[in-house]
Formats: C-alpha cells, sequence, structure tokens
C-alpha cells in the first residue's frame, strides 16, 4: 500500500489538473500543509457545491413542510440507509441533544433493499 501511494503520488502530481477533496482537513491529510500553494488545489464540501445555495433556502417552508414548529431548531442527516451510515449512533446522540434544546431530526436517504 506505501508503494501504490507514493506512485500514485506522483502520477498525481506530474498530470492531475484539478486535485478535489471534501474539507481543508481531508486535502491537508492527503496532500500536505502546502496543498493552499498548489493552483489545482480545491476544496468542495461534501462535493456539493454550497454556494450556489446561499439565500435560496426556504427555511419556513421546510418546516411547514415536515410539520416541525418555526421555533425549532433542524437537525439534518443526508445519506443512505444502510448499515454504514449508523443510524443507531445519530438516533443515540440525538436523543442527548433533544433533551438540551428543541429541535427535531430529520433523515435523509435512498432506503437500501
Amino acid at each position: 500500500r506505501i508503494i501504490q501511494r507514493l506512485v500514485m503520488r506522483r502520477l498525481i502530481n506530474k498530470y492531475a489538473t484539478n486535485i478535489i477533496a471534501v474539507s481543508e482537513g481531508t486535502m491537508s491529510s492527503a496532500w500536505g500543509e502546502q496543498w493552499r500553494q498548489d493552483l489545482r488545489c480545491n476544496v468542495v464540501y461534501n462535493g456539493i457545491d454550497w454556494h450556489c445555495f446561499q439565500g435560496k433556502a426556504d427555511r419556513l417552508g421546510v418546516f411547514r413542510e415536515f410539520g416541525i414548529p418555526a421555533t425549532s431548531q433542524l437537525v439534518i442527516h443526508v445519506g443512505n440507509f444502510g448499515v454504514a451510515k449508523n443510524h443507531t449512533r445519530i438516533i443515540s446522540i440525538f436523543k442527548k441533544l433533544i433533551l438540551k434544546t428543541n429541535c427535531c431530526l430529520l433523515l435523509v436517504g435512498k432506503r437500501r433493499k
């Protein structure tokens, strides 16, 4: 695996025109702290360019659609409903959160067969 990573890093460095990661931490881990100086390196959070959604959210419309009180905080988890997403842990964490705040949990994803 070490040899594979070394070879892949050299190939990426030589041939890649764009290097993308889902967070700054991921980019730093994979490419080193100097990634900011490389113009090919970009961070696209969670694979979605969230800038195109700024100012377009209809918060109250979402609350109405799901019957959530407007004064609540909304916690959203997006991911398929497979075992790997560990929904049991998400719910156990949410149980502790709901004791301290007025919030609702919305799970969004595709059901696995």
